[in-house]
């Protein structure tokens, strides 16, 4: 037989049924909504940036001396002969001689009644005196009292220099060998002029000028020349014949 439900208990039933589908719902949206659980751990896969290898090797440029052939002396031509320094002993100074624009004046005891005695440059000549094939130098240096004149003129002399290290290094002092004559108008000077002096292996051949009594200073009357030998780093005087 069929039991009437009371209207009051079935509207309540259908409410409960409501509720309970209603919470089953928001239960699954609650799961849906919860954050994925797939933790994505951090990447192991460490690109481990690897320093940089390009090493950067020092400098080893290779040394010059290894493709270069370095000398150890220099080209003699290129010294700077106006302001070389020459022996004291030129000029009777008792103090190297510094050459400033081919001139200096300095204090000297050689020539009697003077004090100061002024130094100039001439000229200068190149040759091989020691066989090396490298040039030495000589240096043409006048010793005067200032006044321009050639009746000024003191003493003339060839300094010769070499260059075998970097610096520069006196191989000797060459000299006039004019006798003394008292009655001499001029001091006896070498002959500068193109084979005046030559400069070969071994020694040095130069020409000299010397007056006679009665020459008048412009024109000395005698010719000389004179041998110097190198040998062992200095040079020594072998002769000197008039002709």
């Amino acid at each position: 037989m069929s039991r009437t439900v009371p209207a009051g208990r079935a509207v309540r039933a259908i409410l409960e049924t409501a509720l309970l589908i209603g919470l089953a719902g928001c239960g699954s949206s609650h799961r849906s909504a919860r954050p994925s659980s797939t933790t994505t751990a951090p990447s192991t896969s460490t690109t481990t940036a690897a320093p940089t290898t390009t090493a950067t090797t020092p400098n080893t440029t290779t040394p010059v001396a290894a493709t270069t052939t370095i000398s150890t002396s220099f080209a003699i031509q290129t010294v700077d002969w106006k302001n070389v320094t020459l022996p004291g002993s030129v000029c009777g100074a008792l103090q190297p001689i510094r050459l400033q624009s081919g001139q200096a004046t300095v204090a000297s005891s050689r020539f009697p009644g003077m004090t100061t005695v002024h130094v100039s440059l001439s000229t200068v000549v190149y040759g091989d005196l020691t066989g090396s094939g490298q040039d030495q130098a000589a240096v043409n240096i006048w010793c005067d009292n200032g006044s321009g004149t050639a009746d000024g003129q003191l003493a003339d002399s060839w300094v010769v220099y070499s260059a075998a290290t970097r610096t520069l290094q006196v191989v000797g002092t060459l000299t006039t060998q004019q006798p003394g004559n008292p009655n001499s108008p001029h001091v006896a000077y070498f002959n500068t002029a193109a084979g005046g002096i030559v400069i070969a292996p071994g020694k040095i051949t130069v020409h000299e000028l010397w007056y006679a009594s009665q020459d008048p200073t412009c024109c000395p009357s005698v010719q000389a020349t004179t041998v110097w030998t190198y040998a062992n780093g200095a040079l020594t005087r072998t002769g000197t014949t008039q002709t």
